[in-house]
C-alpha cells in the first residue's frame, strides 16, 4: 500500500443516509445540527465556510456567533471521541470554519425483507447499479402496505414535457432513486401502487420546470389530508443532472418528517398513533372554516390527540395556530395565546429548521402583537413554504401602516 492509499484508507467517512461518521471500525451517529455542519464543511473542503453560510444551511435562521461556536465544539468532541485528531474542524480567522482533513463519503448496505421472506441486500450505487437497485426495490414496495404505526408516502412526478439536456432515462432514474432513498427512513413506507397513492399520508411531488434554455427541478413534501406543503425546494440543474438535488431534498425531507412526530415512539402504541392522526386531520378540516365553534372543536380534537401522543409535534403546531386564531378572530382569552406562544417557542427551539413550526410561532406572535418578530419568522418559513408569500406581503403592509 502506498503512502497515499494508506492516508485515504484512514480518512474519516460520512454516511448521509444514517447521519453517521466512521473511522477504522468505529462508527458514531451525530445529532442533526452537528451532521449538517459536518456535511457542509466536507462539501466545501478545503475552503473555509463563512459564518453566515453556516447559519443559513445548518439552522436556516440567524443565530449568535456563540451558538455556532458551541455547535462546533460539540462536533469536535464527537469526532475526538471517534479518534479524529484535534476534532477535525479548525477555525478560519474572521471568516468561519473549515475541515482540517478530508472526509470521504460512504453508503451502507441496506437489508430489506420482501413479502416472500427472502432477504435482498441493496448496496448504494450509481449508473446501471442504481437502476438495478430500483428494479429490486420496486416489487418489494409494491407488495407493502403501511401498518397502523407507519407512515405511507407516495411519489408523483411530472417528467419534462420537452426533452432537454437530460434524456428521459435520467428522469426515470431520479424517480426510482427518490423512491429508494425515501424508503430508507424507519417507519416510512413508500407506496408505488397507483391504488394506494390516494390514501398515502404524505406525497412528494417532483416536477421539471422549463427556465428558458435551462431546466429547474421542483420538489415538495405535501400532506395529503390537508393539502399543506410542508417543505419545498427548487434547484437549478447543472451538468450533474437530477442526482444531487434529489439527494439534498431527501435528506431535508427526512429531517422534516422526523421532526413532525408522525411515527409512534418506542413506548407509544400503533393504535394511539393512528387515532391521533385521524383527530389531527379532522381538526385541520374544521379549522378551514374559521368559525368559532369549528375552531373550538378543532382545538378539542387536538387536545385529545396530544393526550394520546404528546410527541405529535405537527398536532402541537396546529393547536398553537388555532389558539392564536381564537384570540385574534374571536376575542378569546389572552391566556390561550400566552400558552400557545410557549408551545410554539418550544417547537422552534427544538427544530429551528422546520418552517411549519416557524409559521405557527409567527401566527402566535401576531396574536400577541409582536409583529416584527412574526415577520422575521414568517419570512424564514416562506423560504420552504412558498404559499406564505401573500401572508408575508400582507404583514409587511400592516407593519408599514401609520398607527
Amino acid at each position: 500500500m502506498t503512502k497515499l492509499e494508506a492516508s485515504l484508507a484512514e480518512a474519516p467517512e460520512i454516511c448521509v443516509a444514517r447521519h453517521t461518521v466512521r473511522l477504522a471500525k468505529r462508527e458514531i451517529r451525530l445529532p442533526d445540527l452537528s451532521f449538517r455542519l459536518l456535511r457542509l464543511l466536507s462539501e466545501r473542503a478545503p475552503d473555509p465556510v463563512p459564518f453566515d453560510e453556516i447559519e443559513r444551511v445548518v439552522w436556516s435562521a440567524h443565530v449568535s456567533r456563540e451558538t455556532v461556536k458551541q455547535r462546533v465544539k460539540l462536533l469536535r468532541d464527537s469526532l475526538i471521541g471517534l479518534g479524529v485528531a484535534s476534532g477535525g474542524v479548525e477555525s478560519a480567522r474572521s471568516i468561519g470554519y473549515r475541515l482540517a482533513e478530508p472526509f470521504a463519503l460512504y453508503e451502507p448496505q441496506v437489508i430489506a425483507k420482501r413479502p416472500s421472506g427472502a432477504r435482498w441486500i441493496w448496496g448504494a450505487a450509481i449508473g446501471l447499479a442504481a437502476c438495478l437497485s430500483a428494479l429490486l426495490a420496486y416489487p418489494f414496495i409494491l407488495g407493502e402496505r403501511a401498518p397502523a404505526g407507519q407512515i405511507s408516502l407516495a411519489i408523483h412526478s411530472d417528467p419534462p414535457a420537452v426533452t432537454g439536456e437530460f434524456p428521459p432515462s435520467a428522469w426515470h432514474a431520479a424517480h426510482q432513486g427518490l423512491m429508494i432513498e425515501l424508503s430508507r427512513m424507519s417507519n416510512l413506507v413508500v407506496v408505488a401502487d397507483e391504488g394506494d397513492k390516494q390514501s398515502a399520508y404524505l406525497v412528494v411531488a417532483m416536477k421539471s420546470i422549463p427556465d428558458g434554455p435551462y431546466e429547474t427541478l421542483s420538489l415538495a413534501l405535501i400532506e395529503t389530508g390537508t393539502g399543506a406543503v410542508l417543505w419545498a425546494e427548487t434547484f437549478g440543474l447543472d451538468q450533474d443532472g437530477y442526482g444531487k438535488p434529489v439527494a439534498i431534498f431527501v435528506a431535508d425531507a427526512h429531517r422534516q418528517i422526523a421532526a413532525f412526530g408522525l411515527q409512534p415512539g418506542p413506548n407509544e402504541s400503533d393504535e394511539n398513533a393512528s387515532r391521533a392522526r385521524q383527530l389531527y386531520l379532522s381538526a385541520s378540516s374544521l379549522a378551514k372554516s374559521g368559525a368559532e365553534g369549528d375552531l373550538l372543536s378543532a382545538k378539542a380534537s387536538l387536545d385529545t390527540a396530544l393526550a394520546l401522543r404528546p410527541s405529535f409535534a405537527l398536532a402541537r403546531s396546529l393547536r398553537a395556530r388555532i389558539a392564536a386564531r381564537l384570540v385574534t378572530e374571536h376575542g378569546g382569552d389572552d391566556r390561550l395565546a400566552t400558552t400557545a406562544l410557549e408551545e410554539a417557542h418550544t417547537l422552534v427551539d427544538a427544530h429551528p429548521d422546520v418552517p411549519e413550526f416557524r409559521r405557527s410561532l409567527a401566527t402566535v406572535q401576531m396574536a400577541r402583537g409582536f409583529m416584527s418578530e412574526a415577520l422575521a419568522n414568517l419570512e424564514l418559513a416562506q423560504n420552504h413554504m412558498p404559499f406564505l408569500k401573500s401572508d408575508v406581503a400582507a404583514l409587511k403592509r400592516r407593519i408599514s401602516r401609520p398607527s
